[in-house]
């Protein structure tokens, strides 16, 4: 008769299996309503697992560890949501600009021409006024693109930072796990270890492009944080379109000097209700107590240095920054949409609209980070080869014995275990440092007359018998180790 108690088991773990899929299969959208909707079907599922869980006995640990393990999944996936969102309410700040703009022309079209302006035929003005409007929407996408470049390399080098991370965790305690110290040596263990290797080696080749990629980007990336913190010092910028600001005409091309971005309290702002439309685009200095900033700068973790952009801690001396972070000082000024500049050779000061100009300094913060990322890649592939290297030794050390203790080995090519064990002489100098070298040479020189020839690969009663095949695997995982240690080597110069 079954157990009333297993019967319960079965229906709970009925009921907790959708939990469970929406805890570790959740849907990433990339649209503001459908990750809200994601968020929404998340924080049910946190909240049921939350309720089961108060009705569960002390005694059930097993089913409040797998409660515990949907609700923690949950979180770091609302987290995740979260994230995304962070980029997707652009559609309400763009759908906002859509309103506002709509909102002024249809305002202005409304205003009767018996006005004390109609007097004026501006007709010529107003279709150029217009086109002017429409080009630094244009010149806006732009400053968009160079802000999407910022976040995607900083979240790609963060991510590929996380992934050089687990992969040399993971090779380190799968070999720990399955034990391999302990292992013979035999065929099946050396097709096991010649996958890892074969695996550990694309995944490496494959983080080296991508640091490569990442390298190469960050002399193009644009230091956006300049245009929203009060800059420490002269910065050089190029005029993108062309601005007449009365006794002056900037020109599409010009080299400027952006001498301050923060708001000019001389400045007018209140002809024709300005002040209203203008103060949503002033944007306040980062805010950062220095609690904050102290504990980024004093943490040794390599994940933190490049996790954490540079200009948001007090370390600006090796990058030298012109963004100043006034968070740190308390309340700092605030940008303004207008900036001052001056051309070149110019001493003379005029007021343009900031996104008439793009500030042309490179981005120093994103350079040094990306040669932090393949510093950190290239001490993790070095450690992971080594550790590949002394297991694969052992393993070879193993298989020798193996043979010793099977009183000889029967082969199918005698051709290729003679280069096999070549191989192995190559790869592991007797009078090199690595441990158990010197046992690997005397345990060749005693196994090298201690095989037996055999036309048939039909297993018959031998002790140790080793195809074609086999011994192309041992072949294999020597070659493998070479590739690594010299596609290492060609890195490192």
């Amino acid at each position: 008769m079954t157990s009333v108690r297993v019967v319960e088991r079965v229906e709970l773990d009925r009921f907790l299996l959708p939990l469970r899929a929406t805890a570790e299969e959740p849907i990433f959208h990339t649209t503001q309503k459908a990750l809200e909707f994601e968020l929404q079907e998340q924080q049910t599922a946190k909240d049921e697992a939350s309720w089961i869980s108060e009705g569960i006995l002390p005694e059930h640990q097993h089913i409040l560890d797998d409660l515990q393990n949907i609700q923690d999944n949950i979180t770091e996936n609302e987290a995740s949501l979260n994230y995304l969102m962070g980029i997707t309410e652009f559609e309400k700040f763009y759908s906002n600009i859509s309103a506002v703009t709509a909102n002024r022309a249809f305002d202005l079209s409304m205003k009767g021409m018996k006005a004390i302006y109609s007097i004026h035929d501006m007709r010529p003005e107003v279709d150029i006024t217009w086109d002017k409007i429409q080009h630094y929407a244009h010149i806006s996408n732009m400053h968009l693109n160079h802000a999407a470049e910022y976040h995607k390399f900083y979240y790609h080098v963060k991510h590929l930072n996380k992934s050089i991370t687990h992969t040399h965790e993971q090779i380190l305690n799968l070999f720990k796990v399955d034990q391999w110290e302990f292992c013979e040596g035999v065929p099946e263990e050396a097709r096991k270890l010649r996958t890892i290797l074969k695996k550990a080696l694309e995944e490496f080749d494959y983080y080296s492009n991508e640091s490569e990629r990442l390298s190469t980007q960050a002399h193009s990336i644009v230091p956006i944080y300049m245009r929203s913190q009060p800059l420490s010092k002269e910065v050089e910028g190029v005029m993108l379109c062309d601005y007449d600001v009365g006794d002056f005409t900037f020109r599409a091309g010009d080299r400027v000097i952006v001498t301050s971005n923060v708001h000019q309290p001389s400045m007018e702002q209140d002809r024709n209700g300005f002040d209203q439309f203008s103060s949503s685009s002033e944007i306040p200095a980062v805010n950062i107590t220095s609690e904050e900033a102290i504990s980024s700068a004093d943490s040794t973790e390599t994940v933190e240095i490049i996790d954490i952009p540079e200009y948001v801690e007090q370390r600006r001396s090796l990058f030298e920054s012109s963004s100043l972070p006034s968070g740190l000082s308390g309340s700092g000024p605030v940008v303004s949409p207008f900036w001052q500049v001056r051309g070149i050779a110019d001493s003379v000061e005029r007021t343009v609209p900031s996104v008439c100009v793009w500030i042309t300094a490179p981005d120093a913060d994103a350079v040094e980070t990306a040669a932090r990322l393949n510093e950190e890649l290239l001490a993790k592939w070095h450690s992971t080869v080594d550790q590949l290297l002394q297991v694969a030794c052992n393993f070879f050390r193993r298989f020798l014995n193996h043979i010793i203790q099977k009183g000889g080995v029967t082969v199918t090519d005698g051709v290729m275990l003679t280069r096999l064990f070549n191989l192995l002489e190559e790869a592991y100098p007797a009078f090199s440092s690595i441990p158990y070298n010197a046992e690997l040479t005397r345990l060749m020189d005693t196994v090298r007359n201690m095989w037996t020839p055999t036309t048939t690969e039909v297993e018959y009663d031998v002790p140790f018998l080793l195809r074609r095949s086999d011994i192309a695997q041992y072949i294999s995982i020597i070659e493998l180790l070479k590739v690594s240690q010299n596609v290492l080597k060609q890195k490192k110069c």
